[in-house]
């Protein structure tokens, strides 16, 4: 599964979270737009980011979005 964020970062980032059955959750950082548009249309794991950050849960994933980024909690959807 795989979550992204609808946050208008300051620096034009995008955000998305992947569940990893092995590893947690990833948060990964986009600095370029399209990389982020790879990887939210791919339906194989992501590989495009420019840094990524593992987690054991999305909830902590997301706090770290937050706490990093600015990325508030509210802004995750799931992509379909």
């Amino acid at each position: 599964m795989k979550w992204y964020s609808t946050h208008k970062h300051s620096d034009d980032w995008h955000f998305i979270i992947q569940a990893d059955t092995a590893h947690g959750f990833y948060l990964f950082v986009y600095e370029f737009p399209e990389a982020f548009e790879e990887d939210f249309n791919a339906t194989r794991e992501c590989i495009s980011h420019q840094q990524d950050h593992t987690q054991d849960t999305f909830q902590y994933a997301k706090e770290q979005a937050f706490e990093d980024f600015g990325v508030p909690l509210d802004t995750w959807r799931l992509i379909e």
